[in-house]
């Protein structure tokens, strides 16, 4: 019962009923160890893990702990995991915890199952090898399935669904053409995918975006056009796409500047199609976000990144507890062009090019689905920007510099505003179940509060920071190599 309900419910009591039946409430709530243990939860922004053999008092005292551990960015250890030569492998990480390592010059990909000392997660390190050098893959701990490109003959690359464990072909796994024509050499630059439970997002930016049931091999959505950006899931029915706008605007949009404006879409992928409708037609969107940057800024490109660490874990990885999905944040990345100002005949005006320009919006999942409709009316809901935008997202300020989402900046409700740094890690935390007291210049951005720690002793180098439930990874760049170290929480 959340508190709404609760002063609802209060409401319709008489006066002399209120007191007894608060403290009947709070009698109730002293004598279950079980229902504090979810109240806890409940108050903190995390949910219970069902495959957890701890007991529920264990599970307490873990929480507690967890909870003041992250509060004040205290780790428990601080571990280097391992030196590889400088600018030789791709390192990010993937969901549920798992940290990855992709060779630039082998047939090779390393994982580790990051640790924590807080949820009792022990780490454990493998190796896959490919007799190829791997273009891109995803992964999803939770199916066992990783999905491997191999750049291919003209322009045709193979998808290798494997087990994530093994590395050997998954059973479940169907086979199935990915695309109908070879890729042009720039759409195979473009690849991009995403996976969860039995959906892979197969985009090539600006050209195409498919949906596939990668056990069935079955189409289930589809977007041909030079419209579409980037592409998420937000859970396992809901895909979000990054658009430009040309054909999403309703007919009575009188201001022609929001014609030119992007748009955030929602599609449910569990649509149903009319009678008489094929299977693969043209989705409509559930809503259309329309978002602003700027009547001089040119969006170019945008970039949406989320990592669903919620359900994500592999079934050997039985965590206590998690962060709730509705605390999680998604990341917007545009990168564009800031025109210079117009001439203006009889003055004198300064030689101007246009400006590279970068902006960041970081979005709670709460306050975007809180727009869309929950069940699906054949009419897409138009949400412009005043309506939405200023109270339900967090823009870190415009940058001509390459300022860029850094590899694993962004984990459920904490953000890394600053992942290149010397001395201080900044952390930002949006979980409303934790923000008190906003430190925001602009009160009407989402709040959120800022967590600072020192750099461990000893780790001098230039630095960069990625984060997940668990644990800060540093990598920190020496002259011939890179040290990959772990804080673990």
């Amino acid at each position: 019962m959340d508190n709404s309900t609760t002063i609802n419910f209060l409401k319709v009591l008489p006066d002399e009923l209120i007191t007894d039946v608060c403290r009947r409430m709070a009698k109730l709530i002293q004598s279950s160890s079980l229902l504090k243990y979810h109240l806890e939860l409940g108050s903190a922004g995390m949910e219970d893990g069902p495959l957890s053999r701890l007991s529920i008092p264990e599970r307490r005292e873990r929480l507690k702990a967890y909870i003041d551990a992250w509060g004040c960015i205290r780790w428990s250890s601080c571990v280097l995991l391992r030196s590889i030569p400088l600018d030789t492998y791709d390192v990010d990480i993937a969901p549920g915890g798992i940290l990855t390592m992709m060779s630039r010059t082998e047939g090779k990909i390393a994982f580790v199952q990051l640790p924590s000392t807080l949820r009792g997660i022990p780490m454990r390190q493998w190796e896959l090898s490919f007799p190829f050098v791997p273009h891109l893959f995803v992964l999803d701990p939770s199916e066992d399935i990783l999905i491997v490109v191999q750049p291919g003959e003209a322009l045709e690359p193979r998808f290798h669904f494997l087990s994530l464990k093994t590395g050997e072909p998954h059973p479940l796994a169907a086979v199935f053409p990915i695309f109908d024509t070879p890729l042009s050499s720039a759409s195979l630059e473009r690849l991009r995918l995403v996976v969860t439970r039995n959906y892979v997002a197969v985009l090539v930016a600006r050209d195409q975006l498919k949906v596939f049931d990668w056990k069935t091999g079955q189409i289930v959505f589809r977007i041909m056009s030079d419209e579409v950006q980037s592409a998420i899931f937000l859970s396992k029915s809901r895909i979000l796409v990054a658009s430009t706008p040309r054909h999403y605007f309703p007919p009575d949009t009188s201001d022609d500047w929001t014609l030119h404006l992007p748009v955030l879409l929602v599609y449910d992928l569990d649509q149903v199609p009319n009678p008489g409708q094929h299977q693969q037609a043209k989705r409509v969107p559930l809503a259309i976000f329309v978002l602003e940057f700027g009547r001089d800024v040119v969006p170019i490109k945008l970039e949406l990144q989320f990592r669903l660490n919620a359900y994500s874990y592999s079934p050997e990885v039985a965590v206590p507890f998690f962060g709730a999905p509705t605390e999680q944040l998604v990341a917007l990345q545009m990168g564009g062009l800031l025109n210079p100002p117009p001439f203006v005949p009889g003055q004198e005006s300064p030689r101007m090019s246009a400006i590279l320009l970068r902006q960041i919006l970081l979005i709670p999942i709460t306050k975007l689905l809180s727009y869309v409709p929950a069940t699906d009316d054949r009419q897409p809901r138009y949400i412009r920007w005043n309506d939405w935008g200023p109270t339900g997202t967090c823009r870190l300020p415009a940058s001509p510099f390459p300022r860029m989402i850094s590899w694993g900046a962004l984990s459920g409700s904490l953000f890394i505003p600053r992942p290149d740094f010397r001395d201080v890690i900044v952390v930002w935390d949006f979980s409303r179940a934790r923000v008190t007291q906003p430190q925001l210049r602009n009160p009407e951005s989402v709040p959120h509060i800022q967590k600072e720690a020192a750099l461990p002793t000893g780790i001098t180098g230039e630095v960069k920071a990625a984060i997940s439930e668990d644990v800060i990874v540093i990598c920190e760049s020496r002259s011939s190599e890179e040290r990959v170290h772990l804080l673990v929480f």
